[in-house]
């Protein structure tokens, strides 16, 4: 009962917009990439917030609705939405003084970005829309060694922020505009093979989530945060089921 009360909840709270739609979250964002339909970069710029924090004011990240993070785990590297950081996003890397470490996060970096690349190319290669292509010759042309010195920031600061795009021609964030969305909408609720079953909580048939997104703030967990439903070995599971089939 109070599970149901609480799905029932999200969906009053949906209806009035103060919660995202499945596949959404908030996620602290700090930097904003300004492309045109070219896929050139125009501008990259900060959009956090100065913020009393007792007797000194600090700069904090602003809130956007994003896709969801999902969480990354293992060496493969796992790119998200037109939402990342700068090493998925731009390929950015920071020297140091120690040349071994420094190979080894270029290498990493080209990776992430790659990776991140086949992914948008992958998401929006067939949309005939301009902001969807924009974002694939964006990723097809960025260059971040030769781009670095162009735009006045500080690498160092951005290297670990969450960035999103923006539109130069329509003068709004990319993930605001209807195109892009619903191709996240239509992407992230695509059947995997995953069969249908009835939910134990609203009673109606749907696609198990086989993963759920981590909280922050569990009392005894990770800072980075807990999954409040989690099958990891196969001592917890039943019947041959993985993941979030065991609990629908």
């Amino acid at each position: 009962m109070i599970l149901g009360e609480l799905a029932d909840y999200y969906g009053l709270l949906l209806d009035r917009r103060k919660v995202g739609r499945e596949g959404w979250a908030n996620e602290k964002v700090s930097y904003v990439i300004t492309i045109d339909y070219s896929g050139k970069v125009k501008s990259i710029f900060s959009i956090e917030k100065e913020e009393q924090r007792g007797k000194r004011k600090v700069l904090v990240p602003d809130k956007r609705m994003v896709p969801i993070h999902s969480g990354r785990s293992g060496k493969t590297p796992k790119p998200y939405y037109l939402c990342d950081n700068a090493k998925y996003l731009l390929g950015v890397w920071i020297p140091s003084d120690n040349q071994t470490a420094d190979e080894k996060n270029k290498t990493q970096a080209g990776e992430c970005f790659r990776a991140s690349a086949e992914y948008h190319i992958k998401m929006l290669g067939n949309s005939e829309d301009k902001i969807a292509q924009g974002i694939c010759s964006f990723f097809k042309t960025w260059d971040f060694e030769k781009n670095k010195d162009i735009f006045p920031v500080n690498w160092k600061d951005i290297e670990k922020a969450n960035l999103v795009f923006r539109s130069y021609e329509m003068s709004k964030e990319i993930l605001e505009t209807e195109e892009v969305r619903n191709l996240w909408n239509s992407s992230s609720g695509e059947d995997d093979g995953t069969c249908l079953r009835r939910c134990l909580v609203s009673g109606k048939l749907a696609q198990v989530a086989r993963l759920h997104p981590q909280f922050k703030g569990v009392q005894g967990a990770n800072s980075s945060g807990a999954r409040l439903v989690s099958f990891n070995g196969s001592a917890f599971e039943s019947y041959g089921k993985e993941q979030g089939d065991n609990a629908p």
